[in-house]
């Protein structure tokens, strides 16, 4: 103490000591007064001038001894109103060793509560770079003069951080506030190759930190660390840019870690990012109009990324996406939602970004492999008044080496289980630009049957059942409208159950159906098989009770559909094992004829019409029998050509089906059938010659109805059977097929019961021909002479004919019944009688007409008592004498007056039918019991000189 009283005591006042302490006392006043004072009116001044801006601090303070300032309350605005940046408190510690190590060195800078605003303004400015335009005008960036100062940081503190991101231009503005943030810098120094570190966190608004260490080199310019992202939301950073799109991002918790380098260089800023590592995890994809998801992804997970700047190189190992599920659809209208996700607007300026993009950096982006696992798929049809829905599980698709760079091919390996469980699979290689595919694909077991709607919509058929399978290779490429999708394989068709839905009758079924050598395109369509095998196939013709029939009404219903059926050619189609089956509904009698066994060949079919299909076809007839059809037609229009053979051979015929007897009138009992059928069409005009044999064919009793012919059919089909049992006939038809009445089985129909009903309504004649006669040759009439029994040898050489005849169609009975003339027989009898007396005068009946004109008078005076010979002469006199006459008068007069007995005339019918039937049996060799006498005699009227017995063949 008593030294601190001597120093005080030695103190003089002009000396070093007052100088120290006047000294001390202005350092104080200056840090503690004026410091603070000037550092506010510079922060402000400088604000104002260089940035246009009036900032407000509220308060400054130093402290000259600890080498500190502290700002407190700083706010710098961007446009009147609003905050651009601002801060509680700002600390500053600088270390007098700034002087030893000949840089400005501060051992603290520490920021509270910071805050920072990014934003766009209604009118499109932006405040940063509004700021950076004043900066601009005030200060020249480029002088050396402001290169960065000798400088060390011990330790830089920014606590508690937030920071705006506004945009206040758009419809909905957007405002993304973020924080808190910490960051912390050690060491850092612009000192060339001094090394420092960084620590930073950042709280961000869609949720999740980002964390950020590593080193910092200030000059030259560089950073290296790590960053990791944890917990972001992605519904939450939709908003920046969902407004563009039509559809919205639900859930999306995003991680992701990376390590990175960044310089700056003789060639501007560089970026080395390695090890990117990033997982989604359960995010969603909805329209923007509903709640309905898109896509549903459980786990997104990027290995291996990389980036390379100014290279501008992006790579990544692998991209997973695991458990995905997508559900897309047809709205109402027709329009596929996944066209209305991204608007045109958007859709061109992503193009003109990339373009940008590409023309100024030419980026290359590398994946090698994209995969998704265990993924899911649902497709709606709401077109329907019925939504269809066909979904597909368990799909896996691994897409690898996938480059931006143009002309790269990306490998494809693809499988799912489609609806239904069916496996598909798809291998190969793939382009985006242009885009292009070839592949492997096949598929196995698809059921058909779900498919039905969209079958129905065009055909009316309704799909019940069928498996498709297919493999083959499949290729695409761009085209000027469409993309070019082409498929050359097999495919196979099994278990198809076909309905007709305008009857509602089944129409078509087969086992299996495989077509090989496909060639076909999707745009514009078109087909080229090789070879279709059809193995157990089987049609149905089906003719309701109201006569409808299933097939006709199918074809009528799609007559217009055909003419617009894409090309379509088939080189060979093979049958194997296949049948047919024709059924007429009757709650009565239903009748059913199947063939079997049925196969052929089937070349050259075509849907254009390019080609007619050559058939060669064989089947086996159910109730036995067989049938063989060859030739050529269009199988789409039969009418426009057609030539054709059909050949059917032995077929037993069942009982008449319900249509027939109907018709006919008789069902059939026994009988077989063979038919030799030469059909041709030529633009709708049919000649056809048809030749049929039946054998053996035994008709049932009759059926009465409204539609039956009345004809003597049994009569008929005895008419035409020959000693062997045969039926054969020859039946053409011709008509035209334009007609919309003409029915080709109903003119054939038609021309078979006229044939027959000609031959049984002139069954003679054709018996004449079968005698070698001609159509001029009745055998169905036998004539006697007026009053006679006797058979003339016309009469006989016709009975022989007939009888030769007769013996060929063992079938028919002959019946015969006499017939009289009651006043022709009795004058033939009276001219008996007159003949009698005349040879026993030694005169015949011509010499009494041509002989002595006085005795014939004198006969009919004797014998026609009561006659006026004077006045019959008289009448014969009127200017010359027609004694001619007068002769044949006076003969009548004789004849007349003849007697005779009415027994010899009722004798003559008897005698004339055993007559015949004598003749017959005992002269012609006919058999005895295939004729027959018919008890009740016929009156006849001619009163001629003949009399007429007509024959008849026995029903």
């Amino acid at each position: 103490m008593s030294k601190i009283n001597e120093w005080f005591a030695s103190w003089k006042l002009i000396s070093w000591r007052t100088a120290l302490v006047v000294a001390f006392i202005l350092y104080t006043l200056i840090g503690f007064l004026v410091v603070p004072w000037v550092a506010e009116k510079v922060i402000v001044k400088m604000a104002h001038d260089k940035l246009g801006r009036e900032v407000t601090v509220e308060g400054v303070s130093c402290n000259p001894f600890t080498l500190s300032l502290t700002v407190e309350g700083l706010d710098l605005p961007d446009r009147p109103g609003s905050t651009m940046l601002s801060f509680e408190e700002l600390y500053a510690n600088l270390q007098a060793s700034s002087l030893l190590r000949w840089a400005f060195t501060l051992k603290e800078v520490r920021i509270e509560k910071p805050y920072v605003a990014l934003r766009r303004f209604e009118d499109g400015g932006i405040n940063v770079l509004e700021v950076k335009e004043k900066l601009d005008t005030t200060m020249d960036l480029s002088d050396e003069a402001f290169g960065l100062p000798r400088a060390l940081l011990g330790q830089i503190n920014i606590n508690d951080a937030r920071f705006d991101l506004e945009d206040r231009a758009r419809e909905e503005p957007l405002l993304w506030p973020g924080g808190p943030a910490q960051l912390v810098l050690s060491e850092i120094s612009t000192i060339p190759d001094e090394l420092g570190t960084n620590d930073i966190a950042i709280g961000l608004w869609a949720g999740g930190t980002i964390r950020i260490t590593g080193s910092v080199v200030v000059e030259p310019f560089g950073l290296e660390g790590a960053l990791s992202i944890d917990k972001i939301i992605a519904e939450n950073l939709w908003p920046a840019i969902g407004h563009k799109f039509d559809f919205d991002i639900r859930g999306g918790e995003i991680a992701t870690s990376l390590r990175y380098r960044v310089w700056l260089g003789d060639e501007g800023l560089g970026m080395h990012v390695e090890g990117l590592e990033a997982q989604v995890a359960d995010v969603s994809v909805s329209t923007g109009d509903s709640d309905a998801d898109l896509v549903q992804a459980p786990s997104i997970v990027v290995s291996g990324g990389s980036l390379r700047w100014p290279e501008a190189r992006l790579e990544a190992e692998s991209v997973a996406v695991e458990g995905a599920n997508a559900s897309v659809w047809l709205e109402p209208d027709g329009t596929p939602v996944w066209t209305t996700l991204i608007p045109e607007t958007t859709r061109q300026e992503l193009m003109d970004l990339w373009e940008r993009l590409h023309e100024q950096y030419s980026p290359v982006a590398t994946l090698h492999r994209f995969e998704v696992n265990g993924a899911s798929a649902a497709f709606e049809d709401r077109t329907f008044d019925e939504p269809v829905r066909v979904e597909v599980s368990d799909a896996a698709v691994a897409v690898t080496e996938i480059s931006s760079e143009p002309g790269s091919r990306w490998g494809l390996e693809a499988s799912a289980a489609l609806a239904g469980g069916a496996p598909a699979t798809a291998t190969g290689t793939m382009m985006a630009n242009p885009l292009t595919m070839d592949a492997e694909v096949g598929v196995e077991g698809l059921e058909l049957a779900q498919f039905q709607p969209y079958v129905g919509k065009f055909v009316p058929v309704e799909l019940q059942a069928g498996e498709l399978a297919a493999s083959g290779k499949a290729h695409l490429e761009p085209s000027e409208d469409a993309p070019d999708v082409t498929f050359e394989g097999t495919a196979t068709v099994g278990g198809l159950e076909l309905v007709e839905t305008v009857t509602d009758t089944s129409l078509l079924k087969w086992g299996e159906l495989k077509l090989d050598g496909i060639q076909a395109a999707l745009l514009p369509t078109s087909a080229e098989v090789a070879k279709v095998d059809i193995h157990d196939a089987g049609l149905e013709i089906i003719a309701a009770e109201d006569g409808t029939i299933n097939v006709l009404e199918f074809f009528g219903a799609i007559a217009e559909d055909l003419e617009n059926l894409p090309p379509a050619h088939v080189a060979q189609v093979e049958l194997h094992d296949c049948f047919g089956r024709y059924l007429e509904e009757n709650p009565i009698r239903p009748f059913e004829l199947s063939l079997e066994a049925v196969n052929g060949t089937i070349v050259g079919f075509a849907t254009d019409a390019t080609t007619n299909s050559e058939l060669e076809i064989d089947a086996a007839i159910s109730t036995g029998g067989a049938a063989r059809v060859t030739g050529e037609l269009d199988p789409l229009d039969y009418t426009r050509i057609t030539d054709m053979q059909v050949d059917v051979r032995d077929v037993h015929l069942p009982p008449m089906s319900p249509k027939s007897i109907k018709l006919v009138g008789h069902p059939i009992d026994a009988g077989t059938a063979s038919l030799d059928l030469d059909i041709e069409i030529t633009d709708q005009q049919l000649v056809s010659e048809n030749q049929v044999v039946i054998s053996n064919l035994q008709l049932g009793e009759r059926v009465e109805g409204d539609r039956v012919i009345d004809l003597p059919v049994k009569l008929g089909v005895k008419l035409l059977k020959d000693k062997n049992g045969e039926i054969s006939l020859d039946i053409p038809v011709e008509g035209d097929m334009s007609n919309p009445d003409f029915v080709m089985t109903a003119a054939f129909t038609s021309a078979a019961t006229g044939l027959v009903g000609e031959i049984a309504k002139s069954p003679f004649r054709m018996l004449g021909r079968l005698a070698g006669g001609s159509d001029e040759q009745d055998l169905e009439f036998v004539d006697f002479a007026a009053g006679s029994a006797e058979l003339s040898s016309q009469v006989t050489t016709n009975l022989d004919s007939l009888a030769a005849a007769l013996e060929e169609r063992p079938a028919l009975v002959l019946e015969i019944a006499g017939s009289v003339d009651p006043e022709a027989d009795a004058k033939g009898l009276q001219e008996a009688t007159l003949a009698e007396e005349l040879a026993s005068k030694g005169l015949s009946l011509a010499q009494l007409k041509t002989g002595e004109l006085d005795r014939l008078e004198n006969m009919t005076r004797s014998q026609a008592k009561g006659a006026d010979i004077d006045g019959l002469r008289a009448q014969h006199e009127s200017g010359t004498m027609d004694e001619a006459a007068y002769r044949s008068a006076l003969v009548e007069q004789l004849v007349a007056a003849q007697p005779f007995d009415e027994a010899e005339v009722q004798a003559l019918p008897p005698a004339r039918a055993e007559a015949i039937r004598a003749y017959l049996v005992d002269s012609a060799g006919f058999e005895a019991s295939r004729v027959e006498v018919l008890p009740e005699p016929v009156t006849v009227s001619e009163s001629g000189k003949w009399v007429r017995c007509q024959l008849k063949l026995k029903e």
